[in-house]
């Protein structure tokens, strides 16, 4: 922190800022509260995202740590916004794992992300789903990532069948 203090000109990304008050035990400080006293000082600037739930569990609920923020909602995006994010993520991901993603295998991480990992809101659960599907694909030696291919990764992930049932079946 004191470092942080002397540069002068860090602002602070906290990315999932829930997680730092699940540091703590029964009788411990979380590290939340060991940045409290310099954010309160105004010595340095924090950014903290969060979910809506977490939100309200972890940082509501402890007032002289909310009270220190400015809490500001943002919408989740939609599948068609997912859809365009992921296809420019898709463009980076070519790149690294040097194979090419289909349009269909991103609509689909979009659409089974949405309807069985909405634990997680968009685009990170269909951003994992198709990282996953990349890792997958990858090992296997194969230089094209398909819709049949995220699919996979996802019963694998879920335990569910969800290929439509075929004439044979």
């Amino acid at each position: 922190v004191e470092e942080v203090v002397r540069a002068g000109n860090v602002i602070l990304y906290i990315p999932d800022f829930h997680q730092l008050f699940r540091t703590s035990g029964p009788e411990s400080l979380n590290v939340a509260e060991m940045f409290l006293p310099a954010i309160k000082q105004g010595a340095f600037s924090v950014i903290g995202t969060t979910y809506a739930k977490e939100y309200h569990t972890f940082i509501a609920a402890q007032s002289d740590i909310a009270e220190s923020f400015v809490s500001i909602d943002v919408s989740p995006i939609t599948p068609d916004e997912a859809t365009q994010l992921l296809v420019y993520q898709s463009i980076i991901f070519e790149s690294q794992y040097r194979l090419v993603i289909r349009f269909d295998a991103i609509v689909t991480a979009v659409r089974l992300a949405t309807r069985y990992f909405a634990a997680q809101p968009l685009p990170g659960s269909a951003l994992g789903l198709l990282q996953e599907a990349l890792a997958v694909v990858s090992q296997r030696g194969a230089k094209l990532l398909t819709a049949d291919d995220v699919t996979t990764v996802a019963e694998h992930k879920t335990n569910i069948p969800l290929r439509t049932v075929g004439v044979e079946e």
